[in-house]
């Protein structure tokens, strides 16, 4: 047991006993170590623990011995582990090794400050997942497998998939089988530690002891100190462990130094702010604040209004409000279950505050505001969650049942029989179907004059059919027996009219048609009452709880395909925006809008607020100034992506999402600017140009005797010609290919490089325009990969623009052990064709090019880091963000820093064209379109982040002036292309 706080070395001689020595910090060149807090405290660090050459040494802060507890907003880099002792040199250099290091980093004391210390970190999780990772849906099935959970629709589409390939099926008595099971883990450390050393890594009594820290309290911490420290050290143990099985294997995997200087460049990320931090987290909650409740008072008045129906029974024939809980049993209030749920406990003692716990987030709200997707009110089914109900299903075919149909002229009753079940058992409510008819008409009549089956252009192809005359009976039959008023009525006779006369032509070759299409009522009766391809006739269904037999259920189209839990969440924004999911009353229109304000925040402000902002380890480097060290996992993916919570997929800032100008707050402190650049199509031309090496070879060149040829395919000539302006670039040329917008034809084209099918394009052109027919952005997708990918012919793509690209990356994907052209860096064995088998091909085309510009930004960072060094500029790197980098530069060192920059960028484009076999460089490329210096992090230095948050914009709310974008040109002006000094 230490005696105290603070730092202790472990001395052990021989057989005596061991005894803890107090030290300033550790000793060495190199460590493991690893920290930790008490989540109940906050993330002050509790105790540390670091192994080195020179034995173990643990760290305990003063709150373990009778010291006060460090709340979050109280932390300051006296309360962290110092890493340096007096008189010791902050520019030694240390490796400082960790499992999720970045969360280790975050605790030590020397890393708050501008001057970049010596110390490096290396992370064996990025390790694990470049070397031995999974892929995200590889790790799904892997966890699903390790709780025995085998039937669900991840299973299911990889069992379909290994089926389409005559593959083997798989299920829990084989998968372990599996070669990618067996040669891969999950990344948390008990995992990687089987998998590195064969040994069990105890986890369950591990487990016991980390819950002390999880969900105990100082106290349970501080009594059982010399446990708790044993399982730091044991975790210590575990990656020393870990480390030395993939240092082994490192040089093989990742066999160029740059990849290693990239990492470690990757470990030192950190970005300054100030007082405008904790200023942009108050405005934005409180704006927040001030649009949830502008929502909850118009969901309670709301709510209001639909109590005072209760009270002449309207709400029965109300087709949003008819299924709610109604029942007031022994309530002395009087009000129905639905509305005391939404009443403060006690509801007797709190009634007169009313709805006051409403939430746009709560089932009841897509109710009270009345809701319509297409025109068609929304209904909650208990299996089925939310969707439209489609009237026009006849619920009992073979006769006029007096429980549906009025008996006098044989139409359906205005309302019919719904049962709902619940837990205490099913009961019987009264769906007001005639109601409900009546708010969908004008979408039943839009879409019937809409559908394919009564499209003129369809017509004469319909008429041969031999289906088409009874489908045309039973739609009309359908149609006729609804319960509408007269108008209504006189409306759907003319529609049923225009479609009768497209029966009535000549079927003579309905013979030769009749068996090419099965007819059924139940699914091609209700694509046609919603302008639904036939092609998804399957997504209706029968209405089950409440069970409603005269209504088809039609699930609303989420954009990753599962059930909709909840109409109002972010995956619906696009839809609100483009008018398909709405409502007829004009307070609810502002409400959406509210609600889509208040999204991003909602789901980033948590995350915002985790983020530790510390002060300077020297206060004098400048007062205020604060500094954020982001959790980056610099290999967190296996095609080596940087993953980190926040900052990576932080937004740009938007007029309609509030707190979106969060990357504007990282500002660099006085004497500082913040000098990056966006590589121009970094992927793009990457990809474009390996499509020109493989054409140059497929043509008989590329053996020395002639020069490879810059735009030799039609997407590199486009890459390195094309014009957004003159609309002649790729993504401008994909857009008007398929008619989208050039954003959207930029994704998709990405998606398309990154081996996207058909079918997930599809879902993206879905996603973009939630209107869209399923069936016609399939033929979209195809349209779109027709021509660009083109057509397979003898194992290889012919014909399309892009064919030699594909072919150039399936080739190396399909290698046994594929290979970066670059820098060498190998594919993660678990995900290699020879673990795999054919599985997850769709993953190892991604990483190729994703990997290869994983390759870019490693040689730009130490490229950068070299040129920095060598010529005294004062500059490091801040942070790297997709295609983008930033680095912290003195002021009087930007012009030089920019050039530096630049210079970096032409090295690093050489040397990639040079590993193909290109003996040049086509200037449009060997530049950046120009640098960004500037005041605070924002995609445009001339952009002021004007969101709901900061709605005076960044100048007059921050004081932050616009920056500027300088190109080479401008660059080498002002620094008469010297690096030197004397610039």
């Amino acid at each position: 047991m230490p005696p105290g706080p603070g730092w202790h070395r472990l001395l052990c001689s021989g057989t005596s006993a061991a005894r803890l020595e107090p030290v300033t910090c550790p000793a060495g060149d190199a460590f493991v170590f690893d920290t930790e807090n008490v989540l109940a405290v906050g993330q002050a660090p509790v105790m540390a623990v670091a192994f080195g050459l020179e034995g173990w040494y643990c760290w305990c802060s003063p709150m373990l011995f009778g010291g006060p507890p460090v709340a979050d907003d109280e932390l300051a880099p006296e309360h962290l582990v110092p890493m340096y002792g007096p008189g010791d040199d902050p520019d030694r250099p240390r490796l400082i090794a960790g499992h999720f290091v970045a969360f280790d980093r975050a605790k030590i004391k020397e890393e708050y400050s501008l001057q970049r210390t010596g110390s490096r970190f290396l992370d064996t999780m990025s390790l694990h997942i470049g070397m031995r990772g999974l892929t995200s849906n590889q790790r799904t099935l892997k966890l699903m497998a390790k709780r025995g959970r085998f039937a669900n629709k991840r299973w299911a589409e990889y069992q379909r998939d290994r089926k389409q390939r005559g593959a083997d099926s798989v299920d829990e008595d084989n998968f372990g089988r599996l070669a990618w099971v067996s040669d891969s883990a999950l990344n948390n450390l008990a995992d990687v530690f089987a998998l590195c050393t064969g040994e069990d890594a105890e986890a369950d009594a591990k487990l016991e002891l980390r819950d002390y820290f999880v969900s105990g309290s100082l106290a349970d911490v501080r009594d059982r100190l010399r446990k708790l420290l044993a399982y730091c050290a044991r975790d210590v143990w575990m990656t020393h462990r870990v480390l030395a099985r993939q240092w082994k294997d490192f040089d093989k995997h990742f066999p160029s130094p740059v990849t290693l200087g990239g990492l470690l460049e990757m470990g030192s990320v950190l970005l300054p702010t100030n007082s405008s931090w904790n200023k942009y987290r108050r405005l934005s909650q409180t704006v927040y604040d001030r649009l949830q409740d502008g929502q909850r008072q118009t969901l309670q008045r709301l709510a209001d209004e639909a109590v005072k129906k209760f009270a002449n029974g309207g709400h029965e024939l109300d087709p949003w409000l008819w299924d709610l809980d109604w029942s007031v049993g022994k309530s002395k209030t009087g009000l129905p279950k639905w509305y005391r749920d939404l009443v403060p406990k006690p509801v007797e003692k709190n009634a007169a505050q009313g709805a006051s716990l409403i939430t746009a987030q709560m089932r009841v709200a897509p109710k009270l505001l009345r809701l319509t997707w297409r025109g068609f009110p929304l209904h909650h089914d208990s299996e089925l969650k939310w969707g439209r109900l489609v009237p026009g299903r006849n619920p009992s075919p073979a006769e006029v049942d007096p429980r549906y149909f009025n008996p006098d002229n044989s139409r359906l009753l205005s309302d019919q029989p719904a049962i709902k079940t619940v837990a205490a058992g099913s009961s019987e409510l009264r769906f007001p179907l005639a109601a409900y008819c009546r708010a969908c008409l004008p979408s039943l009549l839009r879409c019937l004059r809409q559908h394919e089956l009564l499209d003129q252009q369809q017509q004469r192809r319909r008429q041969r059919q031999a289906w088409w005359r009874r489908f045309s009976a039973d739609l009309a039959g359908s149609l006729r027996m609804l319960p509408v008023d007269e108008i209504g009525r006189a409306e759907l006779e003319a529609a049923l009219t225009a479609m009768e006369s497209g029966a009535a032509g000549d079927d003579g070759e309905g013979g030769r048609e009749a068996g090419k299409e099965e007819y059924d009522w139940e699914r091609h009766l209700p694509c046609a009452l919603t302008a639904t391809p036939l092609a998804e006739g399957a997504a209706f269904k029968r209405a089950a709880n409440p069970s409603i037999d005269a209504c088809w259920f039609c699930a609303l189209p989420h954009p990753q395909g599962t059930s909709v839990g909840n109409p109002l969440s972010k995956s619906f924004l696009a839809a609100i925006d483009a008018g398909l999911l709405c409502s007829d009353r004009p307070e609810v229109g502002e409400l959406l809008r509210m609600h889509a304000r208040c999204t991003y925040w909602q789901g980033a402000s948590k995350r915002v607020n985790s983020q530790l902002a510390l002060p300077l380890v020297h206060g004098g480097e400048g007062g205020g100034i604060r500094l954020i060290l982001p959790q980056v996992v610099a290999m967190g993916t296996v095609s080596r992506r940087a993953v980190e919570p926040l900052w990576l997929t932080a937004s740009n800032a938007r007029p309609d999402r509030l707190g979106s100008e969060l990357k504007a707050m990282v500002q660099p402190p006085p004497g500082y600017r913040l000098v990056g650049a966006d590589v121009d199509s970094q992927e793009l031309w990457i990809a474009s140009m390996a499509g020109d090496a493989e054409f140059d070879d497929d043509a008989g060149g590329g053996n020395g005797e002639r020069r490879r040829i810059h735009g030799a395919t039609a997407v590199s000539w486009m890459s390195l010609r094309g014009s957004k302006a003159e609309g002649t670039d790729l993504h401008s040329v994909s857009a008007r290919l398929i008619n989208v917008s050039r954003e959207h034809a930029k994704v998709l084209n990405y998606a398309r490089f990154y081996g996207s099918g058909a079918g997930n394009i599809a879902k993206l052109l879905c996603q973009f325009d939630p209107g869209i027919d399923k069936q016609l952005a399939m033929d979209k997708a195809r349209k779109l990969l027709r021509e660009t990918k083109g057509s397979r012919s003898g194992g290889v793509w012919r014909g399309g623009s892009e064919s030699f690209l594909f072919n150039h990356m399936e080739r190396i994907a399909g290698l046994q052990s594929p290979r970066t052209p670059f820098l060498g860096a190998a594919l993660s064995c678990a995900l290699r064709a020879g673990s795999t088998g054919g599985d997850f091909a769709t993953s190892r085309i991604n990483w190729v090019i994703q990997s290869s510009a994983v390759d870019y930004l490693h040689c730009l960072l130490v490229a950068c880091r070299w040129l920095t060094a060598k010529y005294g500029i004062d500059a490091r790197f801040a942070i790297s963000i997709h295609d983008e980098v930033r680095y912290l530069v003195r002021d009087s060192d930007t012009m030089r820093f920019a050039l530096a920059l630049q210079l970096a960028n032409l090295l690093t484009r050489a040397f990639f064209a040079s590993r193909l076999g290109f003996r040049d460089l086509p200037q449009s490329v060997a530049f950046f379109s120009g640098v960004d210096i500037d005041s605070c992090m924002r995609k445009d230095p001339l952009d002021d982040c004007v969101t709901p948050s900061n709605s005076a914009g960044l100048r007059l709310e921050y004081g932050i002036e616009p920056g500027v974008t300088l190109d080479i040109e401008k660059i080498l002006q002002a620094t008469g292309g010297r690096l030197d000094k004397s610039a």
